[in-house]
């Protein structure tokens, strides 16, 4: 038997069931195999007593939980919302117009239950994911498809691979090349790329057979797909690799600098990028100073500073160079970071380094007011969201990503209308 998203806890748990105003939060006794959970709130009192096999992800107000192998999901006051009798089910609950419905399986089978148990999706899909834009992707003889509320096709199952709609598009994949197809199956990007980009600024990147290219929501190729390698547009330029020379180019593709002036910019090895993000990774670590002047010193040798000979001047503007022209490569992944591949300042503010964005920014000047390419937001974006993710963070963290939110509006000109920060020079 499995679940879809189960977490499993140890003593108590950080993720909280939040109902009215009293958060609720898993407990276990006893040891495996025979460890049971149960629900206390945040005054110790136990809510739910220790009875259940398993809990699934906890959504306000309703958690899945286990008893004999079998599934279901109940209330914050123990009452089964769907009987505990389904082999699967997906911890995650959906909403439909404020109505809960749930995605439950049977014989390996799974479709959709309200929260009188009444099925919605006949349990018949080898696959099924919640509705999106009143439509559903489906598993069906091998091949993904889309079905509405009626359980009528709507999209056939020919894709080996489907993304939920987001804005009436979703991505498709077949034979291992991806496109991307409207609310009515029909192509709005040829299925015939390697991979497709997230859009920044309407564009994206793809590649095709190790070559790189752009193309807009239309599907119209901008920079035909010819490049070794392609960085994101800044201020309307990109870095690309042709023929083993790096130069610049514009969104019509011509070229606008040479090589020579590029390589000047930067002393960057791609190891280096890694080295960035390694300093804080390590938090057993007892001397935060010596991980600090590593960071500076990898950076400062990444913009070919010379201490010795430099301006202060000549090492802001070198830094500055080298960040506008890397900094979509300097990026990081790791366990606990909710942002495969996010950004370098990202990635210090959420293992708890706020000097590392205080240096960055103080020290050189650097433009933090760019889409990132893992999710397409600016820092400021990123910490909108991720202060509102209180049942994530501790008190401690959420002030100290609201202090760097509050000091970016300080230190940049901020513009409500399309929520970005320039700076105050």
């Amino acid at each position: 038997m499995k679940i879809l998203i189960i977490i499993t806890f140890s003593l108590f748990t950080s993720i909280v069931l939040f109902g009215q105003d009293v958060k609720m939060y898993a407990f276990s006794e006893g040891e495996k195999p025979n460890r049971k959970w149960g629900f206390k709130d945040n005054t110790g009192k136990i809510i739910i007593p220790v009875k259940y096999d398993q809990v699934g992800w906890l959504n306000a107000p309703i958690s899945a939980v286990s008893l004999n192998g079998k599934w279901g999901f109940i209330d914050r006051n123990d009452r089964q919302i769907v009987p505990i009798k389904y082999e699967s089910v997906n911890s995650r609950y959906f909403t439909d117009k404020d109505k809960p419905y749930f995605a439950v399986s049977l014989s390996n089978k799974w479709g959709f239950v309200d929260n009188a148990n009444k099925i919605l999706v006949p349990i018949k899909y080898e696959e099924a994911e919640g509705f999106f834009e009143d439509l559903c992707k489906v598993k069906q003889n091998g091949k993904y498809g889309f079905i509405n509320w009626d359980d009528q096709v709507v999209i056939p199952f020919k894709y080996d691979g489907l993304s939920s709609f987001v804005n009436g598009t979703a991505s498709a994949y077949l034979n291992s090349k991806e496109g991307v197809i409207d609310k009515m199956g029909k192509e709005l990007i040829p299925i015939k790329y390697n991979s497709i980009e997230i859009f920044i600024d309407g564009i994206a990147r793809v590649q095709i057979d190790g070559k790189y290219g752009f193309i807009d929501k239309k599907g119209n190729e901008i920079l035909p797909v010819q490049y070794s390698n392609v960085e994101f547009f800044n201020n309307g330029r990109a870095r690309v690799e042709k023929d083993g020379k790096f130069f610049m180019i514009d969104k019509t593709g011509t070229a606008i600098t040479t090589a020579t002036q590029i390589v000047e910019c930067g002393c960057v090895d791609p190891n280096d990028f890694a080295k960035l993000c390694s300093y804080s990774k390590d938090k057993k670590r007892s001397n935060l100073d010596e991980y600090t002047f590593l960071f500076e010193e990898t950076l400062l040798k990444m913009a070919c500073v010379d201490l010795k000979k430099d301006s202060k001047e000549t090492i802001i503007r070198k830094v500055n160079c080298m960040w506008n022209q890397y900094r979509s490569q300097i990026k990081c992944d790791q366990l606990g970071f909710g942002l495969p591949n996010g950004n370098i300042v990202k990635f210090v503010i959420n293992f708890n380094f706020p000097d590392w964005y205080y240096l960055l920014k103080d020290n050189y000047n650097l433009d933090f007011d760019y889409a990132d390419p893992a999710d397409g937001k600016t820092l400021a974006q990123w910490l909108d969201q991720e202060i509102a993710k209180t049942y994530l963070y501790g008190s401690g963290k959420i002030k100290e990503m609201q202090e760097i939110r509050d000091d970016l509006k300080k230190t940049y000109k901020y513009n409500p209308a399309d929520q970005t920060f320039k700076i105050v020079k």
